[in-house]
Formats: structure tokens, sequence, C-alpha cells
């Protein structure tokens, strides 16, 4: 009977002890609300009102995310004018790629430190091609 005790204690010690800190997996960097700070198009700085400083970016962990985008009204008032929604995936190294409601996907990016997003995108204006990087922080 000691024998089988002391052999079910050293299964039981096997059971515990492998079940180490591996098994926890940590969130995704992309996850969490993110906040616009900054916005470059054809490389240059766009001057953003403290309206526009609330747009924001909430990513969940199930692969999708929501938009808010304010618009100062002609009362000088910031109002919600847009929500959107859509889903991301991890490329890998701190890459993803969003897909917001049928649009083309945004290319993204993380600092290593996961407090910066940026996002990147291109489209066509008055005949020729602008880019568009927003800079988002993470809240």
């Amino acid at each position: 009977m000691k024998k089988i005790s002391s052999v079910l204690v050293i299964i039981i010690s096997i059971a515990i002890f492998s079940c180490g800190s591996d098994d926890v997996k940590t969130p995704d960097p992309i996850i969490g609300v993110w906040t616009l700070s900054e916005r470059f198009q054809n490389g240059s700085t766009v001057e953003l009102t403290n309206c526009k400083l609330k747009n924001a970016i909430i990513v969940m962990p199930d692969g999708t995310f929501e938009s808010k985008f304010y618009k100062k009204q002609s009362n000088n008032t910031c109002e919600l004018y847009l929500e959107s929604s859509g889903t991301w995936k991890s490329l890998g190294n701190n890459t993803y790629t969003l897909i917001e409601d049928e649009k083309d996907p945004y290319t993204s990016e993380i600092n290593e430190d996961g407090s910066i997003l940026s996002l990147n995108d291109s489209f066509e204006f008055q005949g020729g091609i602008n880019t568009l990087k927003e800079v988002f922080t993470k809240l």
C-alpha cells in the first residue's frame, strides 16, 4: 500500500509541475484600445484637431475590432460620426492585417514595446495615388 501511495504522489507531482508557465499564453500585443495620435499623408504631417484625437480602434481577442471616428460639427461640438467593424489577423513579427467592412485590408505594425500601432494605406485621389499613415497609441 505504501508503494502505491508513493507512486501516486510521484504521478500527481509530475502532473502539477508539468503545467508550468509555458502553458500560459501571452495576449497578442494588438489587443486593446488604441487612440489616434498622429497622421501623415504623402509623408507630410497632418494637423489633428482634439476631436480627431478621439478616433479609436478597439481590438478584441476573438479576431475582431471596432473603429470609432469623430468629427467636429458646425456648432463646434465633437460628435461620433462613423462606427465600423472588421477582423484582424497576425502575420507575425508584430505585423497585422485589418479588414474593415469588406474594404481592402490595411497593413499595420506595432512597435517593439507594444505601445504604437501604425496603419498604412494608399488610395487614389484626384488622379494620383496618396499614402496615408495613421499612428495610434495604446491606452
